[in-house]
């Protein structure tokens, strides 16, 4: 009775988020919120069929009154990530599912090897990033992030809903790092932003 939502990427190296309706509250504010915002990843099936011919990224599920026990089941029978928590945008449940190596932290390490990176600065809202802010040297967490993810972070910066990422890469480019407590890497420099 759970009514996941499935990101994959496609043979033509497209993100693709696959669903089969909107069937709660949380789901109409999250799927909504998207579609107003025509994000064509979104895509509305009748059945999970062509997700299965893809990559699948993760699988999400929002609210629902099975999640929880869903979630146990599963974390008992599949080795994989699980992040269960109370979603900060719609107020209630979100499980998330990814392999255990397709997480925001191998990615960060990745990056910075793969970059040849001095530093990495990250930002974050959700239980999910923190992971992410451990493989960081600067973590930022938004104003209206989780109560943990503000407690590991670096230092809070403005919501998300009030662009705060952006402000924030605005003035730090513009003063090029000068006022926070990091510096530019070394492709930054390469490429003389």
């Amino acid at each position: 009775n759970l009514s996941p939502l499935i990101y994959t990427t496609n043979l033509y190296h497209e993100n693709k988020v696959y669903y089969r309706g909107i069937f709660n509250k949380a789901e109409e504010i999250y799927i909504g919120d998207r579609l107003k915002n025509e994000d064509k990843r979104f895509t509305i099936v009748e059945d999970f069929n062509i997700a299965f011919t893809q990559d699948i990224i993760s699988i999400a599920c929002l609210g629902g009154e099975m999640l929880e026990q869903a979630y146990n089941q599963l974390k008992a029978k599949f080795d994989l990530t699980y992040h269960y928590t109370i979603d900060i945008y719609t107020k209630t449940y979100w499980l998330e599912i990814t392999n255990k190596s397709a997480n925001k932290k191998d990615a960060v390490q990745y990056l910075k090897r793969y970059l040849n990176a001095e530093q990495i600065i990250c930002f974050g809202d959700n239980l999910n990033d923190l992971p992410m802010f451990e493989a960081s040297d600067y973590s930022y967490a938004v104003k209206n992030a989780n109560e943990l993810v503000k407690k590991a972070a670096t230092a809070v910066i403005e919501s998300n809903i009030n662009n705060g990422v952006a402000s924030f890469l605005e003035e730090y480019f513009e003063h090029r790092g000068r006022y926070y407590p990091m510096k530019i890497t070394s492709i930054d420099k390469q490429n003389n932003i």
